[in-house]
């Protein structure tokens, strides 16, 4: 019910932080689009956009008693530059989101690069598919001990996956 009720609130500020003519959707999970039509082609207006997205869902967020903290992620793609269909758009932009991801960037413009790295995070997203289903990925237990008396207090577990080809 919490996970639901971030969702909702996340939602609505999305839709506060954009024009009335913009549209915010749900894509999956946690992730969310948001289709800004008639922007000028090349302008800073995305970018814009995306910045004011950011602060918007930069404030914590309290559902049902609980306070939480969300970080916001952004990938963008305009159209006609990056694409023209509606899914090449969405590729795009979510390239350009998992770019930002890993530089632990708030967003990203995607670049033409970006799409070289989306056929080798597709297969290793495949790999990793195929170990946990072959049962691939070893679990270690690690106890978690109170230094000042020695005893176990909790553990941690730890997944390994060791590929024949990526190491």
């Amino acid at each position: 019910a919490r996970g639901d009720g971030v969702m909702i609130e996340i939602a609505d500020r999305l839709k506060r932080a954009v024009r009335a003519t913009d549209t915010v959707a749900r894509v999956e999970g946690d992730r969310f689009g948001v289709l800004l039509p008639n922007l000028t082609p090349g302008s800073d207006a995305a970018t814009t956009a995306a910045e004011k997205i950011v602060q918007a869902l930069s404030a914590q967020i309290d559902v049902e008693s609980v306070t939480l903290s969300v970080d916001a992620t952004v990938g963008i793609a305009c159209g006609p530059e990056h694409g023209t269909g509606a899914e090449q758009l969405l590729q795009r932009a979510e390239a350009a989101m998992f770019r930002a991801k890993r530089s632990h960037s708030r967003l990203v413009v995607f670049s033409p690069e970006l799409e070289d790295e989306a056929p080798r995070r597709l297969g290793l997203v495949t790999a990793l598919k195929h170990a946990i289903d072959t049962r691939a990925i070893t679990l270690h237990y690690q106890p978690k001990i109170e230094l000042a008396h020695g005893a176990v207090v909790g553990v941690e577990a730890l997944a390994r996956w060791t590929d024949p080809v990526l190491g």
